[in-house]
């Protein structure tokens, strides 16, 4: 849909035949990410720890929470000069957020248990997802950057792996 009228229409339709409908999730087939889902998972399958590490306690260190956690923070630096009329009745979070949560889950396979949001629903906001397996994603989204620097920048933080996707 070109605007929220049209969604509406579509979502009218959807109802009254019982068609299916689905929100096109993008990102998580992008290259980039396909690339940056299978240098996670071999990691996950085969961790291996870089040979310049300092392992200080060697056999003896001691058990630490969360070491199979992942961590993944998405930053998203949107410009708002870009946006068109109606994207400002609704905003960034209820226009784009679907993606970006869609694109946390590509990289922590777990089931969400819990969300939780600050800032506003327009512009800038933060949103942080917990997962079942106590992993954590958090999305930072700033509707007053500048696409003079990057939009998108993931990290994935896991087992000892810091991962980076620039620039999505």
């Amino acid at each position: 849909a070109g605007d929220f009228d049209e969604l509406e229409g579509v979502l009218r339709v959807v109802r009254e035949t019982g068609v299916r409908m689905q929100v096109g999730h993008n990102r998580r087939v992008a290259p980039a990410v396909r690339q940056t889902i299978e240098v996670l998972e071999k990691h996950r399958r085969n961790p291996v720890s870089p040979e310049w590490r300092w392992n200080r306690e060697g056999p003896d260190r001691p058990p630490l929470e969360g070491k199979e956690q992942t961590m993944v923070l998405l930053r998203i630096n949107d410009d708002f000069w870009s946006w068109k009329k109606w994207a400002f009745e609704y905003g960034a979070l209820v226009n784009e957020m679907t993606h970006f949560a869609d694109l946390a889950c590509c990289f922590i396979p777990s089931r969400p248990t819990r969300v939780s949001t600050g800032g506003g629903t327009k512009s800038n906001h933060v949103v942080t997802v917990e997962f079942a397996d106590s992993s954590l994603a958090t999305i930072f989204a700033s509707a007053f950057g500048s696409f003079g620097y990057p939009k998108e920048l993931v990290e994935i933080y896991t087992r000892g792996a810091a991962i980076v996707l620039d620039h999505l």
